[in-house]
């Protein structure tokens, strides 16, 4: 008899840590849900502040946009292509130049 209890103790205290490990993966999945829910609203509050900002710059013709972009662009290809170099000071005046006409 005493062999069948300590049987039913362990047992018993299996399925104790068995519904207790459940219960922590049951928890740490729910935690990982609410993680994606709260990451996926913080994604579209951000798209939706963006789209507000460039509703606001609105006013801001589509040419001078494009044509401080062209600007960037060319400032950064220039700075990628050659560092420090002679061609360098004396072009990227010239870029500026034609970019902001």
């Amino acid at each position: 008899m005493d062999s069948n209890a300590g049987i039913e103790r362990e047992a018993l205290a299996a399925l104790v840590i068995l519904i207790l490990a459940m219960t922590v993966i049951v928890q740490d999945e729910e935690d990982k849900r609410r993680n994606r829910a709260v990451l996926h609203a913080q994604h579209w509050q951000t798209r939706l502040q963006a789209r507000r900002q460039l509703e606001e710059l609105s006013d801001i013709e589509a040419h001078e946009v494009f044509q401080f972009s062209l600007t960037e662009i060319l400032y950064g290809l220039v700075v990628l292509l050659q560092p420090l170099s002679l061609r360098f000071a004396l072009l990227a005046p010239v870029l500026l130049f034609l970019g902001s006409g």
